[in-house]
């Protein structure tokens, strides 16, 4: 389609791997100049960017982790000065938690340009309606994909948070042919039209795009089997762009990786080793051409693995499998990002834990379903804390729900616990007791 580059999914590997070390070592030169954090990081392996001479070399820098984006916060890993920036996101509402991700106006061009390349990978032209069942806001998803429909020329319905019977009278009355969503939403539109017994042929559908959320096949299958239309997996990541990473063609046998824009590697999460094509590990992500905010061996937390094979529709671009975990104890609850750090974060602030004293033992526990999600915070009090009045252990409780949901509209029950109930090992890990309802 005019206006949208598309060339370079169709070409050997040799010219796409030319193509990225060209912008590799661009981006490189860039962020050794201009990004403090990269020039140290560089200079203390002993790399210079003009030293450069193939793709393999990259794998000599260290990775990037969430980490180091909030320690720079806010404007510490930009590489253009702010008076270039002309939109900024936050990944996260809670401040000292917070990513600011910047973007320049060629940095949106090519934002716009990834989602429609998404968009057209399922069969989205100009002459289809696209709703945009996503709120707009901190989640950036609903912006890429509004921008990307329109560059195609297809005619879009901004959306909002309504209820599963007054999205389906809207996409039946405004004769919606495609629906952008989250998994969650999906799941309740499908829920709603199995429930009512309603003929799915009612609607126009032809596509549905799934961004934000992981979800399994037997999601895909229930979505599908409800809303009469084929669901395509759409992948982005909040700290490097938002339905632009990578997509679903019609043949759905693997994400295609925008490999212009972006180089992926597979490591092993416990060594950092480079995995071999096929091998599962986490996912790490280079940026070719971002202006404002670029990053350098990003480490995303998802597990998947890579293909090199040549699709069968032609594409001849990396393929990734649909990511279905992660490295680290994010979960998706309610359609937003929660990390263990940022409850703990809140759970230190009500019982006024300063450092270096050590955090309350705590456990985040979530049941239910890919529809229908309970969230409850179970933290261990201390001897002292113990022995307060129940109008005291009240106040700590009703502060730690209001808190986490004024910062992250997350809706949760606290429950105080005796000392040494929660089960926890000594690195934290079982802080996470994810027990929705979920089939592979």
């Amino acid at each position: 389609m005019a206006g949208i580059d598309t060339h370079y999914g169709t070409v050997d590997r040799e010219e796409i791997e030319q193509l990225q070390l060209e912008r590799l070592q661009a981006v490189l030169r860039r962020v050794y100049k201009n990004v403090d954090y990269y020039r140290a990081s560089f200079r203390n392996c002993g790399f210079f960017p003009d030293n450069l001479s193939s793709l393999e070399m990259l794998q000599k820098l260290p990775t990037t982790r969430r980490g180091t984006l909030v320690e720079n916060h806010p404007y510490g890993m930009f590489a253009v000065p702010l008076r270039e920036v002309i939109r900024l996101q936050s990944t996260s509402s809670v401040v000292k938690e917070a990513i600011v991700v910047g973007f320049t106006r060629n940095d949106i061009d090519h934002w716009t340009e990834l989602a429609a390349r998404s968009l057209l990978s399922a069969g989205v032209g100009r002459d289809d309606l696209v709703h945009i069942y996503i709120d707009y806001g901190l989640f950036a998803g609903a912006l890429g994909l509004h921008y990307g429909a329109e560059k195609i020329g297809a005619s879009v319905i901004p959306g909002s948070n309504i209820s599963p019977d007054a999205e389906f009278e809207m996409m039946k009355n405004y004769h919606t042919t495609v629906l952008a969503t989250t998994p969650q939403r999906a799941l309740r539109l499908a829920k709603y039209v199995s429930e009512h017994r309603i003929n799915a042929k009612a609607l126009m559908l032809k596509a549905c795009l799934l961004v934000g959320q992981y979800w399994s096949e037997s999601v895909r299958t229930r979505i599908e089997e409800n809303i009469n239309a084929p669901v395509f997996d759409c992948y982005g990541h909040s700290e490097i762009i938002a339905s632009g990473i990578a997509a679903e063609c019609k043949r759905r046998n693997g994400l295609h990786i925008n490999e212009d824009h972006f180089i992926a590697e597979i490591i092993e999460p416990e060594t950092g080793n480079v995995l071999a094509p096929g091998q599962t590990g986490e996912l790490v992500i280079t940026t070719l051409t971002k202006e404002a905010f670029p990053l350098i061996r990003y480490r995303t937390g998802d597990l998947t693995r890579l293909t090199y094979e040549t699709c069968e529709c032609g594409c001849s671009f990396a393929r990734m499998d649909r990511v279905s975990n992660r490295v680290d104890d994010m979960i998706f609850v309610g359609g937003v990002n929660l990390f263990p750090s940022q409850v703990e974060r809140i759970i230190c602030d009500a019982f006024g834990v300063k450092e270096p004293e050590p955090t309350p033992v705590f456990q985040l526990i979530v049941e239910g379903s890919e529809i229908s999600e309970s969230v409850e915070i179970a933290v261990e009090i201390n001897e002292a804390i113990l022995s307060d009045e129940l109008r005291v252990l009240r106040g700590i409780g009703e502060r730690i729900k209001d808190e986490l949901f004024d910062l992250l509209g997350v809706t949760a029950r606290v429950r105080l616990a005796e000392p040494g109930t929660l089960r926890l090992d000594l690195r934290g890990k079982g802080r996470v007791v994810d027990k929705r309802a979920t089939n592979s």
